[in-house]
């Protein structure tokens, strides 16, 4: 009998047989292709991810607040450069004070101010404080940096002494009576400040005989005159000028921009001042007489004002003003 490869006819395939066969190699392919495409979305998924966690990382979630900066930063550069270089508030005034006040210092009346007191240098009459040391207030104690404020109402009208802070006077000038009953009353509400070996500075007591109040505005304590400059001799000669416009737009702009602020007024002229623009909601009004020698013994060397605006920053998380730092 002849085997059917020799006989030289090819092999008879069934239909269900070639069919079983193409329904594998389809399946096989399908199946391929399948994990191709598995595998391709899975790769995108996966490119698309890294993708985002790129983008995330090149641009940080903080930087619209970044770029804000920035841009209110380009603002106030803005704003300084659109003074004279020369003029007196760009050289002398602190430029974060500056930028607050930019509209202010433009304002008819305030021109009228500078005018007036180049005025009077020019006909020989002496000011005080020099003409350079005026804003010296703004200098000394940074806008962001204000806790208290002590306001006073003109400067010191003998030569020597004022220099733009209220109640401070020059490097080396002793403290006039009304800094004195100032210090009298902080040695009350502090028994044992301003001796020898108190505080971090063993010789404190020398203080006493110091004036110079640049130690408290270091630390946030503007000391701000209602009127900013005097004629030698003459008290309140200046109180007319105007300038006590310009000292109620600085204390509305602490009031507005800040809070929890501690405001020292002393005597009936402050506080007369100061009442119809502090919100008492917002910051700590505390009142008093003045401390000149005619009212001090009406209850300032008593006030505790001093422990009182401690005790209220740091309520308030905020560093305290240590008074014997002058």
């Amino acid at each position: 009998m002849t085997s059917p490869s020799s006989s030289g006819t090819s092999p008879t395939v069934s239909k269900g047989t070639k069919t079983k066969r193409e329904a594998k190699l389809t399946n096989f392919f399908a199946s391929k292709t399948v994990k191709k495409l598995k595998a391709d979305d899975q790769s995108v998924q996966k490119n698309t991810q890294n993708s985002n966690e790129v983008l995330e990382h090149k641009i940080p979630a903080n930087s619209e607040s970044a770029a804000s900066k920035v841009l209110e930063s380009e603002k106030e550069q803005a704003i300084l450069e659109s003074f004279d270089k020369d003029s007196l508030v760009y050289r002398t005034m602190g430029h974060d004070w500056l930028i607050h006040l930019s509209k202010e210092v433009k304002k008819p009346y305030f021109n009228e101010i500078i005018k007036f007191v180049n005025n009077e240098l020019s006909n020989s009459k002496r000011i005080y404080p020099p003409i350079d040391e005026i804003f010296s207030w703004s200098v000394f104690t940074k806008f962001e940096n204000v806790k208290i404020v002590i306001l006073g109402q003109d400067p010191y009208f003998n030569p020597g002494q004022a220099h733009g802070l209220a109640f401070s006077v020059k490097k080396g000038v002793p403290p006039p009576p009304s800094l004195k009953n100032i210090y009298a009353a902080i040695k009350n509400s502090y028994p044992g400040a301003f001796s020898s070996g108190s505080g971090s500075n063993k010789n404190n007591a020398a203080l006493l005989k110091s004036g110079f109040l640049k130690g408290w505005a270091d630390q946030g304590v503007l000391m701000l005159n209602s009127t900013l400059t005097v004629e030698e001799k003459k008290p309140n000669s200046h109180k007319d000028v105007g300038w006590e416009t310009f000292t109620d737009a600085v204390i509305s702009l602490l009031n507005t921009k800040s809070t929890n602020l501690v405001f020292l007024l002393w005597g009936s002229f402050a506080q007369k001042k100061a009442d119809k623009i502090i919100d008492p909601k917002k910051h700590l009004v505390l009142k008093s007489v003045h401390p000149s020698p005619l009212s001090a013994h009406r209850g300032f060397l008593q006030c505790n004002h001093f422990k009182l605006a401690n005790d209220y920053l740091a309520k308030h998380n905020k560093a305290t003003i240590d008074w014997e730092g002058l």
